[in-house]
């Protein structure tokens, strides 16, 4: 499927009460992505028939959580350093039967993740490693046929990508399902109007 801006755009409007009610859903952890980020990537993946997620740095499991309750299929979130946030992570994340927790670098368990999924149709969400060079690496080493899609978290760059939460024109308007985001930690607005960035690449 080919997907323009349109078609996004049109998502959006579709989802908007689902992606409202997860927000009210959602208790604040600090740290996490902004919500509209994370649903930039999963919007991508119901589009593309992504039926299985891997993410690589989960943190205090805020994205994590937000793919479990949009999707009903696998999740498996690989962690680094597990003893930064997982106290506060692990306890949530356990409560849902389609996350899977991994206390390792995605270089050494994503490929083994994928080629053990290959009837799977993946989305990857990269928030660990942080910065270009890093995350080139990881999308070169887990660049397998089954991979649909890629996201990748706190990129300001806009080239080389098929969507970017700063370059799509629709996207202000539903700032406010980061509200609760806002509230909690004001200083977050620092940030920019829209964030750090999430950069998405189809594959």
């Amino acid at each position: 499927m080919k997907l323009s801006k349109n078609i996004l755009a049109d998502y959006w409007k579709t989802n908007e009460k689902k992606f409202q009610r997860i927000v009210d859903e959602m208790d604040f952890r600090p740290c996490g992505v902004w919500y509209t980020d994370a649903f930039l990537f999963l919007s991508i993946c119901d589009l593309l028939e992504v039926d299985m997620i891997i993410e690589s740095g989960r943190a205090w499991g805020v994205s994590t959580e937000l793919f479990a309750k949009y999707f009903d299929f696998e999740i498996h979130s690989v962690e680094r350093v597990p003893d930064r946030a997982d106290d506060i992570a692990r306890p949530v994340l356990e409560k849902y039967d389609n996350v899977k927790l991994y206390e390792n670098c995605i270089f050494n368990v994503g490929r083994d993740i994928i080629r053990n999924n290959y009837d799977k149709n993946i989305g990857i969400f990269i928030d660990g490693p942080k910065g270009k060079m890093a995350q080139d690496n990881a999308e070169e080493h887990l660049d397998y046929s089954n991979v649909k899609v890629m996201g990748f978290h706190d990129r300001e760059d806009v080239e080389e990508c098929d969507f970017h939460t700063f370059t799509l024109d629709f996207l202000p308007s539903y700032m406010y399902l980061n509200n609760k985001i806002f509230e909690k930690d004001p200083e977050q607005r620092d940030n920019g109007k829209l964030g750090w960035g999430c950069l998405v690449k189809i594959k």
